[in-house]
């Protein structure tokens, strides 16, 4: 009886060594793994999902805010022949080298003299003008040509007018057109134009 009492109550110096596991022991069966991935993979479609109604949610304000609050004269003016000369003046005038590009340092005081002119107050910052010129330079150059420009203006004066960052209605913007674009390219058409 004692010898079996000393057994059980051995100490971890006293006991004799248990040979670790071995390798195979530790890793999981192959059935085992595609569970985990697909659990895995399952997650990651459930915050991709998610995200997207997020989005959605956000493209959806964006677009009853534009629809709800821009005043029908702001929405004649932003397609008129008199917007297009705004353009081409501010454009012109912020262009300071005369090479057809606006880098940020020449965008951001043309970005402020056309939001002085739609809602006084506070100046955009560098960083927004920064972050416009990221979302609406489409050939990646670095810089806001004049094709690019009233795009830009056109947004920027849509901002102001449901109180919203030039960015995130940049990016309503841009994926508004390019649906546009696909469904006239498809032979469906689009009708009505957008502000």
């Amino acid at each position: 009886q004692i010898d079996a009492y000393k057994a059980s109550h051995a100490t971890a110096d006293s006991a004799p060594a248990e040979a670790a596991p071995a390798a195979t022991e530790l890793e999981a069966t192959p059935e085992e793994a595609a569970k985990a991935a697909l659990a895995i993979q399952n997650q990651m479609r459930v915050k991709e999902a998610k995200a997207a109604v997020a989005e959605q949610r956000v493209v959806n304000s964006i677009g009853n805010d534009i629809a709800t609050k821009v005043t029908v004269e702001v929405q004649k003016r932003l397609n008129s022949f008199e917007f297009t000369q705004m353009c081409q003046e501010e454009f012109k005038k912020a262009d300071a080298n005369g090479d057809g590009a606006l880098v940020v340092t020449e965008l951001l005081p043309a970005m402020n003299a056309i939001k002085e002119r739609e809602a006084p107050g506070p100046t955009i910052p560098l960083e927004t003008a920064d972050a416009a010129l990221a979302e609406f330079d489409t050939d990646k150059s670095g810089a806001i040509e004049y094709e690019e420009f009233p795009m830009l203006v056109k947004v920027l004066i849509l901002a102001l007018n449901i109180d919203r960052h030039v960015v995130e209605v940049g990016k309503y913007w841009l994926a508004a057109e390019a649906a546009r674009k696909d469904l006239e390219a498809s032979g469906k058409g689009f009708e009505g134009t957008m502000p």
